[in-house]
């Protein structure tokens, strides 16, 4: 049983903001080419543009029995745990003479 899926989507604005880059490119790239070829870099980044926008939004997010999976890869939740738990209660700070001087890697390490 799946405790949480969630399906990853290209946002509509990329897909408009695609056709002026695509026009915009293609105008350039062409400039000086007799007639055919306009045609066929515009159509030619049209489709790479719509081969990348369709792959960036066919991916997936699931967790379910103590696995997190994005794609084909899967991580167990003991390795979320361990990390979690071994950071757990030590203080962290914010600013960057804080969190670089006093609290180095190993120190917290060693306070775990």
């Amino acid at each position: 049983m799946r405790d949480y899926r969630e399906r990853l989507y290209v946002p509509l604005v990329w897909w408009l903001l695609a056709v002026p880059i695509v026009l915009i490119l293609g105008g350039t790239l062409y400039a000086g080419l007799p007639w055919p070829w306009p045609i066929v870099i515009i159509g030619g980044l049209a489709v790479g543009c719509t081969a990348l926008l369709i792959a960036l939004g066919r991916g997936t997010v699931e967790f379910d029995n103590a696995v997190l999976r994005a794609g084909d890869a899967s991580l167990p939740l003991a390795a979320i745990m361990i990390r979690v738990s071994r950071y757990h209660g030590v203080f962290m700070s914010h600013s960057m003479s804080e969190s670089k001087v006093n609290r180095s890697p190993w120190r917290l390490k060693a306070a775990s």
